[in-house]
């Protein structure tokens, strides 16, 4: 059987250290089998925005995309960049047109 040891990561100096008296690493990663490198194969629906625009079409209900949209545009509208804002606005509507256009709508008052 094959063991994988995750090593933490270094510490800064003067920062948190662990406690290995209280919390001793126990734990021991296996598998069965061979660990192969091969090139990952995308599916055709591997995306960016498949997942997100699942969650606010098929899961979230009309109060929580009209929350969603809030939150978004009370964030936006704090002093975000013109370049940021516009890939901001492109990154919602890429997840789903409708809140994309309503987020725009609310940051632009328009």
């Amino acid at each position: 059987m094959s063991r994988l040891y995750v090593m933490p990561p270094r510490r800064a100096a003067g920062g948190p250290e662990a406690d290995a008296a209280r919390f001793p690493q126990t734990e021991v990663w296996g598998a069965s089998g061979e660990f192969i490198r091969a090139a990952y194969t995308p599916r055709k629906d591997d995306d960016d925005w498949g997942q997100a625009g699942t969650l606010v079409r098929e899961v979230m209900d009309d109060a929580a995309r009209d929350r969603l949209v809030s939150n978004v545009v009370g964030h936006l509208k704090k002093g975000v960049t013109e370049p940021v804002l516009e890939r901001a606005l492109e990154y919602w509507r890429n997840i789903d047109k409708e809140i994309g256009d309503r987020i725009a709508k609310g940051v632009k008052g328009g």
